[in-house]
C-alpha cells in the first residue's frame, strides 16, 4: 500500500509542482500592475474593503498580491527574532559521556529509522542503568522520508497520553500506524522505569535535511550521546528497502561529520535474542587506544554499575616485531603522536583498573599482538563469547596491526574492528562503535596526524583529561 502511494504522489506531484504551479504564479505576476496602485493605505485595511466589494479591480487585485508579498517576507522573520529571544540558549557543557558528572543526568538523543530499531535500542537504553542518582533523559526521533511537494513536519508527541488524533499529522502521512507503534513503546517502557523520561519525536522531511534535523535538535536539548541504528542490507529482517538503506547510510555519515557530542552507531545483532539465555549480559570493550575508545569505555563503565552486566575490557596492544617494525617505518610521520597517544591510553587504562578492583563483574584482560593475523585471530576468539561490543570508531588513527583491515572495510563508518564484526557471518552479539566529540577548536585534522613535529601538547586536547572523567566514574 505503501508503495502504491509512493508512485502516486510522484506522479501527481510532477504534474500539481512542475506545471500547474508555475502556470498560476506566472498567470498571478502577469496581471499584477503595481503602478496602478493610488492609495498604498489599502494595503492595511484590504480585509475591509474586499468586504464591502463586490468585484476586485486591478488596482485592488495588485494590492491584494503586494499585501502577500509583504506578509510572506516579513512574517517569518519577525516570529524567528522572537522565537530566539524566547529561548535563548543556555551554556551546553556536557557534549560527550566522559564530561557527565558522576550524579548528573544523562542526556541521550536516539534516532528510529522503523520499528525493527525498537527492541534493541530500548535494552541499550535499559543496560545504560538509570537510578535515582543517575537518572536519564532520552529524546527518541523516528524519522519518515517526506513524499511528494509537503512541508516538513517536526511532530512532538504527547508522553502520557494514549490518545492519537490523526490531524496532528501532515496531510498524505502514511506511517501514522508505526509511528503511533514506536511512540508507544517507548511510552510503555517509560512508565516500567521511573527513573527514565522519554520525549518522542518524528520528523517528516527528505532525506538530504534529516542530518541537519537531528545535530539541531541534539543541540537544542543539549544532549551528551546521539545513538543511530546501522541500516542492515537485509530487507526482510529490518523491513527498508535497498534505497532506503543506502540513504539512511549516507545520514549517519553526516552526523558523524556534524553532531554537536559523541555519536554511536549500534548494530543490533542479537542483543535481544540472547538475554535469555545468560544470567548476566556478557558486555565487551575493546580497547585499542584513542579518545573514541575513552569515550567508548566511559559508556562500557557506566554499564558495569547495572546488577545484570558482566563487562570484559580487552586491550589490544601491539608488540614490536620485524613485521610491525616494517610497517611502522611507512608509518614513521605519525609514531611521535602515536607514542604520545599510548602514554595517555596507559594512564586511562591504569585510573579505570584502580577504580574497579574488587569489582565482581568487571574484568580486564590485556592481549598482546605481534602482527595483524593476531588481531583477526582474537576477534574470531571473541565474536561468539559476547552479546555486545562497544567500540571506539578511531576515525583518523592509524595502526600497524589494522592498516591491512582497513583497505578492505566496506562501512567507514563503523572503523576497522566494528566494520569486521558487521560483516562476520559468525558474530553473535550485537555492537556500538562510539566517535567522541572533539570541539572544532581542539580537532585535529588528518594533516597534523602526519606532520613529523606536533604542536605543544598542552595545546592539543583530544577529549577531557584521564583524571577529570575517571574520577566522576568512581
Amino acid at each position: 500500500m505503501r508503495n502504491i502511494f509512493i508512485l502516486m504522489s510522484k506522479r501527481i506531484d510532477f504534474f500539481v509542482s512542475g506545471l500547474m504551479m508555475p502556470i498560476f504564479f506566472t498567470i498571478c505576476g502577469v496581471k499584477v500592475n503595481i503602478f496602478k496602485v493610488e492609495e498604498w493605505k489599502l494595503v492595511v485595511v484590504i480585509v475591509l474593503v474586499l468586504c464591502s466589494m463586490k468585484a476586485l479591480l486591478d488596482r485592488d487585485y495588485a494590492v491584494m498580491i503586494i499585501t502577500l508579498l509583504l506578509m510572506t517576507s516579513l512574517v517569518a522573520p519577525i516570529v524567528n527574532a522572537i522565537y530566539k529571544q524566547a529561548n535563548l540558549p543556555t551554556e551546553y557543557k556536557s557534549r560527550t559521556i566522559q564530561d557527565v558528572k558522576k550524579e548528573a543526568e544523562l542526556r541521550m538523543f536516539t534516532c528510529i529509522y522503523s520499528f525493527h530499531n525498537i527492541p534493541g535500542i530500548l535494552n541499550l537504553i535499559d543496560l545504560s542503568y538509570a537510578t535515582r542518582h543517575n537518572k536519564i533523559t532520552v529524546f527518541t526521533l523516528h524519522l519518515v522520508e517526506l513524499i511528494g511537494a509537503a512541508s516538513a513536519t517536526l511532530i512532538v508527541h504527547d508522553s502520557h497520553s494514549h490518545r492519537f488524533d490523526d490531524s496532528h499529522y501532515p496531510p498524505g502521512y502514511s506511517d501514522t500506524l508505526e509511528t503511533d507503534q514506536i511512540v508507544n513503546a517507548f511510552r510503555e517502557y517509560q512508565s516500567k522505569n521511573r527513573h527514565i523520561s522519554i520525549q518522542s519525536l518524528t520528523s517528516v522531511s527528505p532525506f538530504a535535511a534529516m542530518p541537519g534535523d537531528m545535530c539541531r535538535l541534539a543541540e537544542e536539548k543539549q544532549v551528551a550521546f546521539l545513538i543511530l541504528p546501522f541500516p542492515k542490507q537485509a530487507t526482510t529482517r529490518e523491513g527498508l528497502l535497498n534505497e532506503s538503506v543506502v540513504a539512511f547510510r549516507k545520514v549517519n555519515k553526516s552526523v558523524l561529520l556534524d553532531a554537536p557530542c559523541s555519536v554511536g552507531i549500534y548494530i543490533e545483532h542479537g542483543l535481544v535474542a540472547n538475554t535469555k539465555s545468560f544470567g548476566n549480559h556478557q558486555v565487551a570493550m575493546v580497547f585499542l587506544g584513542g579518545h573514541d575508545d575513552w569515550e567508548a569505555l566511559a559508556f562500557a563503565w557506566r554499564m558495569s554499575s547495572h546488577p545484570k552486566v558482566s563487562l570484559t575490557v580487552i586491550r589490544l596492544s601491539e608488540v614490536d616485531s620485524g613485521d610491525l617494525a616494517s610497517r611502522k617505518s611507512s608509518m614513521e610521520p605519525v609514531r611521535s603522536y602515536l607514542d604520545r597517544q599510548r602514554e595517555m591510553d596507559d594512564d586511562y587504562i591504569a585510573e579505570f583498573r584502580i577504580r574497579t578492583v574488587g569489582k565482581e563483574h568487571v574484568e580486564f584482560k590485556d592481549k598482546p599482538l605481534y602482527n595483524e593475523e593476531e588481531l583477526v585471530s582474537t576477534l574470531k576468539d571473541i565474536e561468539t563469547r559476547f552479546e555486545l561490543f562497544i567500540l571506539g570508531r578511531r576515525e583518523g588513527l592509524e595502526s600497524p596491526l589494522t592498516t591491512g583491515l582497513s583497505s578492505k572495510m566496506d562501512c567507514p563508518e563503523l572503523g576497522v574492528i566494528g566494520d569486521w564484526l558487521a560483516k562476520s557471518d559468525s558474530a553473535m552479539g550485537s555492537v556500538l562503535v562510539v566517535q567522541q566529540f572533539i570541539h572544532p577548536e581542539n580537532r585535529l585534522d588528518i594533516e597534523q596526524l602526519t606532520m613529523p613535529q606536533l604542536p605543544n601538547p598542552n595545546t592539543v586536547v583530544c577529549g577531557p583529561t584521564t583524571s577529570q572523567s575517571l574520577a566522576d566514574f568512581g
